[in-house]
């Protein structure tokens, strides 16, 4: 083999080795994932790279998808972040911007839960409660429920927020109940009183009526003037006896309307 020749083969091969690392730089490239949750994780085409604090990270040109998981494994309603990486091809940074999430459960459930701050109360929702911010909530959450002493508490400014609260019976209430119950109680024995008392005297007046109206028949046959004392003493009894019949369905009437 000539000299001019080997030259000519060694340069050819130089070349080629050049255009081939050339292709082989031009088949990545460096992204940044910028985020609030610096220990999120990051996935490309479902393969684990890293920690966004570990970026910036080197991804193929043909790589499709880029995403972001947060970390927190209790975390269930945080929803990634995707980035389709098909319509672009150039380096650059990715914005993978979480909301804030805050879970508020309260024993017993079925509270309101207010957000307090200087612009005034806001009413986010009743437990248990998941609630979704832009941005990390401000102020003081107060979950409140009647009868019960309402609780405030700090809400957290990471991305996810549990927060259990207890609620107290307040003791305006337990007495407020106490005197609701004894108020029922004697409520209830008038109700009773009045009609065992409308009872026992619509009894009364008919006992007393049945021995007037039997003396009555006597005195017909007898024309005894003391068997007319009796029968009218007899129909004073059954007249007071009615009237305090009626007086006893009265009282309950009345209690049944008002």
């Amino acid at each position: 083999m000539r000299r001019s020749d080997f030259i000519r083969i060694l340069v050819a091969l130089t070349f080629i080795v050049t255009v081939s690392e050339v292709n082989v730089f031009a088949q990545v490239r460096y992204l940044t994932v910028d985020s609030n949750m610096k220990t999120a994780h990051v996935f490309v085409d479902g393969e684990w790279v890293g920690r966004i604090s570990d970026g910036p990270f080197t991804v193929p040109d043909s790589a499709e998808e880029l995403m972001v998981k947060p970390e927190h494994i209790d975390a269930w309603a945080i929803e990634p972040i995707r980035f389709d990486l098909t319509t672009g091809k150039s380096d650059g940074t990715l914005r993978a911007m979480f909301p804030y999430h805050y879970r508020v459960e309260s024993m017993p459930p079925g509270a309101d839960v207010f957000l307090v701050s200087p612009m005034g109360d806001e009413w986010l929702g009743e437990t248990p409660l998941l609630h979704k911010s832009t941005v990390a909530l401000q102020g003081e959450l107060m979950v409140a429920q009647e009868g019960y002493t309402s609780v405030r508490i700090t809400p957290g400014q990471d991305i996810w927020n549990h927060e259990v609260v207890t609620l107290d019976i307040a003791d305006t209430h337990v007495a407020r109940r106490i005197g609701i119950e004894e108020t029922d109680r004697r409520r209830r024995w008038i109700d009773v009183t009045a009609l065992s008392t409308a009872v026992v005297a619509g009894a009364l007046a008919i006992h007393f009526r049945t021995k007037a109206d039997n003396r009555f028949d006597r005195w017909q046959e007898t024309q005894d003037p003391d068997l007319k004392d009796r029968i009218q003493r007899f129909d004073v009894y059954s007249g007071i006896a009615v009237g305090t019949m009626q007086a006893g369905i009265g009282v309950f009437a009345f209690r049944l309307v008002f």
